[in-house]
């Protein structure tokens, strides 16, 4: 049975206030369905963006060239 019809059936047998309340019910529900989906998108997106910057930083960080040393600090750790 649809959701489209469930509302219908409750409308027949029990009157338009019931039938209304459940389809509004039923449009909830759908409703938060959707909207767990979408947060839950939303976090794994949000997961990988946050991994991805990390571990290009760290790619950026390892790849610089190190500085030479001059003379001065050459001595200084000797």
């Amino acid at each position: 049975m649809a959701t489209g019809s469930c509302w219908f059936v409750i409308k027949v047998r029990y009157g338009s206030a019931a039938g209304q309340a459940t389809h509004s019910a039923v449009d909830c529900t759908v409703d938060l369905g959707v909207a767990a989906v979408n947060f839950n998108h939303l976090a794994i997106k949000g997961l990988t963006k946050a991994a991805g910057q990390q571990a290009s930083s760290a790619a950026a960080e390892s790849s610089r060239p190190q500085k030479k040393r001059g003379k001065k600090e050459e001595k200084r750790e000797e």
